[in-house]
């Protein structure tokens, strides 16, 4: 004869069975977040939210059975309450070391956790230099666009490079693209980051002078000779050239005057490429683009002096710009005398 066992009518404890799914799914214990009434962070890093009338929405630790698992914030359908003295044999100690721009830069940290769940963070009293370099090197990866100063000097220089390499493909220049340069930024930016903790510091770094001396020797000197930052025009002046990535035509933009006796559009790159002249008033407008000099003095110049001549009359406008002198300012003999 079968005998009926007795039911147990007892209440369940719900922390027993909140310790229960913790074991089951440890990647769904969450804890209350700080400020926002209802929102639980997941160990596994997601954000959930409990009904704002439902009880459980004010405990601190939570085991999820079940929620809504889309992307943002969740919605937990189904949960048991968490007594943390229960959760201590699944707490681990973690050394971070890593870089939060928005939370100050580099960040070395001792850390008690549950998964994503920080319980206790203490300043990690002798972070490995090595790791504190690499988190730096890992953050300009994906950042380095706005952590570094790339700044016009700079953005000349990889202009330069980037356009021998279109000019001369046989002659190995390397790569210096910002893509590029970020994604291999191990290479050349370790050895100036010993010093580095926040994001001021990266600012500082200049980065043309790091760049242009890891470039091997050779080449360092073939950029100033093949691609110069500036070329001396008749006036005495040295003017910056403007170069493109694309290798287009470098530009120079100066003013008229201060090429007179100049008949040949100057060169780059071993006399091979002719710059685009940007032929400027005296008040630095533009009056006239050409890669031919010698046929802007024969033609057009004529047309530009007789309409600028009434508009700038202190400055020299000579019948034959071949033979006048070359001046960077105003024409000292047209001032009145006193």
């Amino acid at each position: 004869m079968f005998q009926m066992a007795e039911v147990d009518n007892s209440p369940v404890d719900p922390y027993e069975t909140g310790l229960l799914l913790a074991q089951a799914y440890p990647e769904r214990i969450a804890f209350a977040r700080p400020g926002n009434n209802a929102q639980f962070k997941l160990s596994n890093g997601k954000i959930a939210m409990a009904g704002h009338r439902d009880d459980l929405a004010h405990e601190s630790w939570l085991a999820i059975a079940h929620m809504d698992a889309r992307d943002g914030m969740g919605k937990i359908f189904m949960a048991s309450p968490l007594n943390p003295k229960d959760l201590a044999p699944m707490v681990k100690s973690m050394e971070v070391i890593k870089w939060d721009t928005k939370d100050g830069g580099l960040i070395a940290n001792k850390e008690l956790r549950i998964g994503s769940i920080v319980l206790q963070s203490v300043p990690l009293p002798d972070p490995d230099p090595e790791h504190l370099e690499q988190a730096i090197c890992d953050a300009v990866k994906s950042e380095g666009q706005h952590l570094l100063n790339w700044d016009k000097e700079v953005i000349q220089w990889q202009n330069r490079i980037l356009s021998l390499r279109r000019w001369s493909p046989q002659a190995n220049w390397p790569d210096v693209s910002q893509a590029y340069l970020l994604s291999t930024n191990e290479e050349w930016l370790k050895p100036y980051l010993n010093k580095i903790k926040k994001p001021e510091d990266l600012k500082k770094i200049d980065l043309k002078e790091v760049l242009h001396y890891h470039l091997p020797i050779e080449q360092q000197g073939l950029l100033d000779q093949l691609a110069p930052e500036k070329v001396e025009v008749p006036s005495g002046s040295n003017i910056k050239i403007e170069y493109f990535q694309d290798g287009a035509p470098p530009v120079l933009a100066v003013r008229l005057q201060e090429l007179f006796g100049l008949l040949e559009t100057p060169k780059v790159n071993n006399g091979t490429t002719s710059l685009l002249m940007h032929l400027l008033s005296p008040g630095f407008k533009p009056v006239q683009v050409t890669s031919d000099l010698k046929s802007f003095w024969s033609d057009a110049y004529f047309e530009v002096r007789k309409e600028l001549k009434r508009r700038y009359p202190k400055h020299a406008w000579p019948e034959n710009p071949l033979e006048a002198k070359a001046i960077s300012g105003v024409d000292r003999s047209k001032k009145k005398k006193p």
